[in-house]
């Protein structure tokens, strides 16, 4: 007499797989960086107002004629200023004293000063920068082993048997490890696929 039962398999594996996918990641990347600073700065010289000669006309000892009408004119010619260019006989005979040379105008300048480092300016900084994307699709061509877990019925096996020159013994078949193994279950299982007149062939299904 034998009892018949249904062989699953739980596990189906594969040595090697490949997929499609999509995801949404974000990836964040820390940047480290330092600052170093480098002072510029200029020097401003302002500018010069220029002015002319300075002195004073006195009557040339050595000139002849009236030495009062001389000596008037003179001072006629300082209060004119060094500038005034309208000679005539009189100021022949006086000479300038020049009591302060002329200076030359000057534009106002800025002028670069040679680069300075700046130490004390110097910074260490980090940044993090986060960039996310979203519903990235692609495949995977070597994904590796897989395993998928399940139920899956591979076909039905003798699971208990009991020899017609030793009634009432059984033995456990095809790796079944269940208790239904016994004449009382066998009575009483449900059948499967063959019927209580088939030779002593009985196709019983024990539960787990």
């Amino acid at each position: 007499m034998n009892l018949f039962g249904d062989k699953v398999a739980k596990n189906k594996n594969w040595p090697a797989s490949e997929y499609d996918f999509t995801a949404d990641y974000s990836t964040t990347t820390t940047v480290s960086y330092n600052c170093e600073y480098t002072r510029y700065s200029e020097t401003y010289i302002p500018a010069v107002e220029g002015t002319p000669v300075q002195g004073y006309y006195i009557r040339d000892p050595e000139a002849n004629g009236n030495i009062e009408a001389t000596e008037r004119a003179c001072a006629e010619f300082t209060d004119k200023g060094p500038t005034w260019s309208q000679w005539g006989e009189n100021q022949s005979k006086c000479l300038f004293i020049t009591t302060a040379d002329a200076v030359e105008p000057v534009e106002e300048q800025w002028i670069d000063n040679a680069p300075e480092a700046a130490p004390e300016l110097t910074s260490n900084q980090t940044i993090d920068e986060t960039n996310t994307v979203y519903g990235v699709a692609g495949h995977e061509a070597a994904a590796g082993p897989w395993t998928e877990v399940g139920n899956w019925l591979a076909e039905k096996v003798v699971v208990c048997i009991s020899p017609k020159r030793l009634p009432g013994t059984w033995t456990a078949q095809n790796g079944y490890v269940g208790t239904n193994c016994n004449t009382t279950y066998f009575n009483t299982a449900p059948w499967g696929g063959g019927s209580q007149t088939s030779n002593g062939t009985y196709i019983s299904v024990p539960g787990a």
